[in-house]
């Protein structure tokens, strides 16, 4: 070869290596290398030799997982490679000579290259600002098949620390993170206990958008785990849009205990969805005491559903005694025969670790049956007469007493063992039914109980206790009441104990919604990463994501564009009620089959509405057929989406529908709209 002042005896060998490799398919290992008086002498061995084959070194650190991955597949091939590169002079100039001597004697599977090549890496550095590991994976596999996705997640994370990773300690580096992201989050000033650390931050442009202060009626906490090498609990805070959710703030705790998620905040809220976390609880009502909490649908429905399947008896300590202090039709000698389980509270003990429900005072008796219609009749006899006691007429009665049976605890505890059920099979499905019923029971729904909040409870008591009487289920009524009817546990998901609105959201879900986004496309593939790779994910590249939804419900443009999820439920429930067969007064099955096209605009399903008062569901088309034109070109006005997205068509005043009238061009489309509707 003819010399080459750039290049070394050592980098010629090792390129003769890599010819070797590209055109035999086998790799060699380097054994060892050393300098020779003329040049660089290197001898290898085939890398799937089995007879210089390594031992394995197992990790021997805290925590490790040892995983049972089998290595590369081995032969018996006896190879050698030895490759020297020298310097010779000929009689015309001087050059290199590179001589080959190879052995290999198994022609097995070719050596497979599983490092990422230097063209992925590339696409990977250009691409950190804008994409995501799982963005990029399609894209590199498409030109280098070969190429694994924990490979470019791996790349992606280790070429990304320049921008997210400024401290060799987490949370220092997560809190200086965040102060670089300064136009975009607020850094609060956590409050926790000694030895708790925590991060809180609020998702400025959010708020700034959504204008918390007016229009953030309901939010939604919700806390996950998993998400961090640290194992500090994230807690995320989101305010209902319009039947949308988006991001608040979010907070990262190390305790469950201490957790106060965005004390600082700004935000204003009337109700707050949470899970059945009674600690949880307790911390909201000191960040924000005006808000109502309201305990998740699904969470309840899921812990009834797992105690009720349960065979074991013992339940929550019940005290009849107040049940009949409070509602004089629950019986004083209904309760549990057995022994109860002070452990076992849905939600946790209240008071963050006492349980205050034993040392509530007892409740001043009940008030008349507030679903009860009382008169007053005047006599219409004249009553029968008495006599006294120790007269000839009550000499001759007679009275027996019977002492009761004392029970044997040995023969009851015997027979109850064998014979008695916590909710037997078949009424579960009654008991969870129920339980639903009461839940959304509300004075603006016409139902079986008294339009009030008092009635309603009342109603769902009764039946609640009257369904577990019939069926000789003590143990079930005394955990339902001791955990969710008694008054204020009632507070905590009833919908009637609201009167003055219907809230919108009934699930926390939209968290639920939140935590799957992050973790199946974003964190699939980081396994616990670090807290500042954790809070760069969360604020760079996935709440740009809610951004870009925001702006489009705050905006919309004319195209048909991405609407509330509840409206498809909304459509999807409608066409059910086209085909509902109806009973008239005469006991006759007639069939409700509404023209829809007819009756209502073609955007209907777009532009119907969700109020959290009377009318629930606001629209121009779904008005009484007595109002006049006049009106119902106001109702069209009001209930038109503007860019204040306001709550109800109450809250447009008088001087915003005046202006509107005076627009000729806008008047023209309300009278269009109502020559076309059909009553």
């Amino acid at each position: 070869m003819p010399m080459d002042p750039l290049v070394s005896n050592k980098e010629r060998v090792q390129m003769s290596a890599s010819e070797i490799w590209r055109i035999t398919g086998f790799r060699f290992t380097v054994r060892d290398h050393r300098r020779i008086i003329t040049g660089h002498k290197t001898r290898y061995h085939c890398s799937q030799d089995s007879l210089h084959k390594k031992a394995p070194k197992p990790s021997i650190g805290h925590d490790v997982k040892h995983r049972d991955t089998p290595g590369m597949e081995r032969f018996p091939c006896n190879s050698q490679l030895t490759i020297t590169s020298r310097f010779i002079n000929t009689l015309d100039h001087s050059r290199k000579l590179v001589s080959i001597r190879l052995e290999h004697h198994v022609s097995h599977v070719p050596y497979e290259d599983i490092s990422l090549k230097p063209e992925a890496a590339r696409i990977i550095c250009e691409s950190l600002h804008w994409s995501t590991p799982s963005t990029l994976v399609p894209k590199i596999q498409e030109f280098y098949p070969e190429i694994t996705a924990n490979q470019i997640h791996s790349a992606w994370t280790v070429m990304s620390e320049e921008i997210w990773k400024k401290d060799k300690m987490q949370l220092p580096s997560a809190k200086a993170l965040l102060e670089e992201y300064s136009d975009e989050v607020d850094v609060f000033e956590a409050l926790s206990e000694d030895g708790v650390e925590m991060i809180a931050w609020g998702m400025k442009v959010t708020i700034q958008k959504l204008d918390i202060k007016v229009n953030g009626v309901e939010i939604a906490m919700d806390a996950t785990y998993e998400t961090n090498s640290k194992h500090m609990e994230l807690y995320a805070l989101m305010s209902e849009f319009y039947g949308a959710g988006f991001l608040i703030s979010y907070c990262l705790v190390s305790t469950v205990e201490s957790s106060e998620p965005g004390k600082r905040t700004k935000a204003i809220a009337r109700y707050a969805h949470v899970d059945k976390d009674m600690a949880e609880i307790g911390a909201l009502g000191q960040v924000w005491p005006s808000a109502r909490a309201q305990i998740c649908w699904w969470h309840q429905q899921k812990a009834i559903k797992e105690r009720i399947t349960k065979a074991k008896l013992s339940t929550t300590p019940y005290d009849a005694k107040r049940g009949h202090a409070e509602f004089s039709f629950i019986d004083k000698n209904f309760y549990p025969p057995g022994r109860a389980d002070p452990g076992e509270r849905e939600g946790g003990r209240e008071g963050g670790g006492r349980d205050t429900a034993m040392d509530e005072p007892i409740p001043t008796p009940t008030k008349p049956d507030p679903n009860a219609i009382l008169f007053m009749l005047p006599p219409s006899q004249v009553p029968l007469p008495t006599f006294p006691p120790n007269t000839e007429a009550s000499s001759h009665a007679g009275f027996i007493k019977i002492p009761p049976r004392k029970p044997s605890p040995e023969v009851d505890e015997e027979i109850n063992s064998s014979i008695r059920r916590f909710c037997p099979i078949e009424l579960r499905e009654h008991v969870l039914s129920r339980i639903e019923s009461h839940r959304h029971a509300h004075p603006f729904i016409p139902g079986f109980a008294a339009p009030t909040e008092e009635g309603i409870y009342h109603w769902a008591v009764k039946q609640m206790y009257s369904f577990c009487k019939e069926h000789d289920l003590p143990e079930l009524w005394a955990y339902l009441w001791e955990n969710w009817y008694r008054s204020k546990r009632w507070r905590l998901w009833a919908r009637s104990s609201i009167p003055s609105e219907i809230t919108i959201l009934k699930t926390t879900m939209i968290c639920e919604s939140h935590w799957r986004l992050i973790k199946r496309d974003f964190l699939h593939h980081f396994h616990k990463p670090r807290l500042d790779l954790l809070v760069w994910i969360l604020i760079s590249k996935l709440a740009p994501r809610y951004y870009r939804k925001l702006d489009r419900l705050m905006h919309p443009i004319a195209r048909n564009c991405e609407r509330s999820s509840w409206r498809k439920i909304f459509k999807k429930e409608w066409k059910r009620c086209e085909t509902a067969p109806i009973s008239d007064p005469n006991e006759r099955t007639i069939e409700y089959r509404p023209d829809v096209k007819r009756w209502v605009p073609p955007r209907f399903f777009l532009e119907v509405r969700q109020s959290r008062t009377a009318p629930i569901w606001s629209h121009p088309s779904l008005r009484p057929k007595h109002i006049s034109s006049k009106e119902g070109r106001e109702d069209i006005k009001a209930s038109r989406v503007s860019d204040e997205w306001p709550e109800s068509p109450e809250d447009l005043d008088a001087d915003s529908i005046s202006q509107d009238e005076d627009d000729e061009d806008e008047q023209a489309a309300v009278d269009m709209q109502l020559r076309n509707q059909t009553y």
